[in-house]
This record gives C-alpha cells, structure tokens and sequence, in this order.
C-alpha cells in the first residue's frame, strides 16, 4: 500500500513511462518502503507533496536531488 514514487533512473526505462511525469517533494518519515529490487530506485510514501509537472526529459538531469 501506499503512493508509488522512483528514481529518474528508473523511471525512464520504465514500460508505462510517458502519460505524466512529476516532480515531488518527500519526507524521509513518509517513506513506508523501499524494496530491494531495482537497486533501490522506487518505493511507497503515505504522502508526498507535488512540486510541479517535468515536461522534457533533459530537465530532470539538471534538478538536484537532495537540498
């Protein structure tokens, strides 16, 4: 259960990839799990906040992760 979140790495080798991509805002203490498949690039929150919709690609490799 929960809200599904993953990595840009992840993402953009993901089959379903391509209705909308947004970027989001995450506490560490919603954070419900992270499995260890997928070397750790997707997981579940009970919440999260949403920043804004990415509409090219290239955007997302010039957005830090962590501030």
């Amino acid at each position: 259960a929960g809200l599904h979140f993953a990595a840009w790495g992840y993402l953009k080798h993901y089959h379903g990839y391509g209705s909308k991509v947004v970027l989001l805002s995450i506490s560490p203490e919603d954070v419900v799990s992270i499995p260890s498949d997928y070397n750790n690039q997707k997981g579940r929150a009970c919440r999260y906040k949403v920043l804004r919709e990415i509409t090219k690609d290239k955007e997302l490799d010039d957005i830090g992760v962590l501030k």
